[in-house]
C-alpha cells in the first residue's frame, strides 16, 4: 500500500509544477498517424472515467500507453483487438 501511495504522489507531483510528461490528470491531445485525426483525452482515476466525455481510466490500454510519454513521441497501444500507434501532440493540466 505504501508503494502505491508513493507512486501516486510521484505521478501527481508533476501536475503541481507543470509537467512535460503525461501523468494522471493530464489532458492529452493525440493523433493517429494514418489519418491524422486528433482526439483529446483526460486521464482520470477508474471511478471517474467517462469515455463519451473524453475521460479515460488510467488503467485503460490507451492511458497506460500514454503515461510517461512526452509531446512529439509516438506510443504503441496494445489491445486484445490489435496494436495501434498514437502520436502525442499536446499535454496540459488544469
Amino acid at each position: 500500500m505504501l508503494f502505491a501511495m508513493e507512486k501516486m504522489y510521484e505521478t501527481n507531483s508533476g501536475m503541481l509544477t507543470g509537467s512535460d510528461r503525461v501523468r494522471l490528470g493530464a489532458i492529452v491531445t493525440v493523433k493517429r498517424p494514418p489519418d491524422g485525426n486528433t482526439v483529446e483525452y483526460q486521464i482520470v482515476a477508474h471511478e471517474d472515467s467517462d469515455v463519451d466525455g473524453g475521460k479515460i481510466s488510467v488503467n485503460s490500454p490507451v492511458a497506460a500507453s500514454l503515461i510517461g510519454g512526452r509531446e512529439g513521441e509516438t506510443v504503441t497501444v496494445r489491445t486484445p483487438g490489435g496494436n495501434f500507434s498514437l502520436e502525442i501532440v499536446g499535454i496540459r493540466y488544469r
